[in-house]
């Protein structure tokens, strides 16, 4: 029988060494929009209602709409004209 007093088991549980491998998100990249495309448009004279473009006058009671709302005679279509200046 051999002796077992003399010799030891040494049973060494070495450490692991674990280095973590860090795990890092995509990049992300930005991509700006398109700079903004103008297209001019040719300009076109101003639509001016009818209401606007002439003063409605009453020779009845000699006074433009809208001083006068009723014109017996019915109204007259006159060009607007500037005020006396």
């Amino acid at each position: 029988m051999p002796d077992h007093h003399g010799a030891r088991l040494a049973v060494f549980a070495a450490p692991l060494l674990f280095v973590p491998r860090y795990v890092y998100p995509a990049p992300v990249y930005y991509t700006p929009p398109p700079p903004p495309v103008y297209i001019e448009q040719p300009q076109t004279p101003q639509y001016q209602p009818e209401s606007q473009a002439y003063w409605y006058y009453c020779p009845a009671s000699r006074a433009y709409y809208p001083h006068v709302a009723n014109c017996p005679g019915g109204w007259q279509k006159v060009p607007p004209a500037p005020p006396p200046g």
